[in-house]
């Protein structure tokens, strides 16, 4: 933006000054040599400043982008490299009542030394309108393993928040995976069913996938219940920076073209997607038969 500023400013300030000169040298008698001679000099001398201008200007966006760069890798030395995810698949099912499934299965690499003893998923969704009772359970976990053996897991519900008349639980999902010291791989799988999630599905809704760690290959994959198709609404998907909430209009585009759309779902497959970054796909359901 200011690099804009600076180049709009440098060509508008030689058009000026040209114009002065050419409305001053036409009221002022002098030899026709010595006028060429020093409107070529002002020339020159113009050109340079506003060639210096432009210089500046690349050296200072070049300048910028390496800042960019240093800051992105200063964030990954910084962050605690304990997880990375090689896989990550997250599979949706609407199912006929509204109520919705969703099945997280993980290939996770513990790249420090240090023992892990738990993992922590966050879990968001729209509870029943005017429902704000921390007592009534939404979120049911129906089965967990670690390395295809079964393992405990534990819901906690953080809070129930008001937004725009409709009240959104948060918590969080704990697994305690309890591993020792020493680099470790191994599969993580918890599959979970919340009332109501997709309780809308006629009309519209949606599902959110957050990159909290470095993710190497992720599914995500939205299905309906037998005799149901799935339509997606526009725009369908959406990508942003998870603190700042800024929309990445080249990150959405490079995302949408590696998503399906089947009549009973929604499958998106990508690498890497970016660390920190919240994404949404909308889309409604309609019955099949019809």
């Amino acid at each position: 933006m200011k690099n804009n500023i600076l180049k709009n400013l440098a060509v508008n300030l030689l058009i000026v000054i040209i114009s002065l000169l050419a409305t001053s040298l036409s009221c002022v008698t002098l030899d026709v040599e010595i006028v060429k001679k020093l409107c070529l000099w002002l020339i020159i001398l113009l050109s340079a400043v506003v060639i210096l201008i432009y210089f500046y200007c690349a050296i200072s966006e070049l300048n910028d982008q390496y800042k960019v760069k240093k800051e992105q890798e200063t964030l990954q030395q910084v962050l605690p490299h304990l997880l990375f995810f090689s896989k990550r698949k997250d599979y949706f099912t609407v199912l006929s009542n509204g109520d919705g499934e969703l099945l997280w299965s993980f290939h996770i690499i513990k790249e420090a030394e240090e023992p892990l003893q738990f993992l922590y998923f966050p879990v968001s969704f729209e509870r029943n309108k005017d429902d704000f009772d921390l007592k009534n359970m939404y979120v049911e976990i129906i089965r967990s393993t670690l390395d295809g053996k079964r393992c405990l897991a534990n819901y906690n519900v953080k809070s129930v928040s008001h937004e725009i008349d409709l009240p959104i639980e948060s918590g969080y999902i704990e697994v305690p995976v309890l591993l020792d010291m020493g680099k470790k791989e191994f599969d993580l799988e918890i599959y979970i069913k919340i009332k109501g999630l997709f309780k809308n599905f006629a009309i519209k809704e949606f599902v959110f996938v957050d990159i909290p760690y470095v993710t190497e290959k992720l599914e995500v994959k939205i299905e309906v219940s037998s005799g149901y198709n799935i339509n997606i609404i526009n725009p369908f998907f959406e990508a942003c920076e998870e603190c700042s909430q800024n929309s990445d209009s080249a990150e959405i585009s490079r995302q949408m073209s590696k998503c399906d759309i089947i009549t009973d779902r929604i499958q998106w497959r990508t690498r890497y997607p970016k660390l920190g970054y919240h994404y949404k796909i909308q889309f409604r359901v309609t019955d099949g038969t019809t």
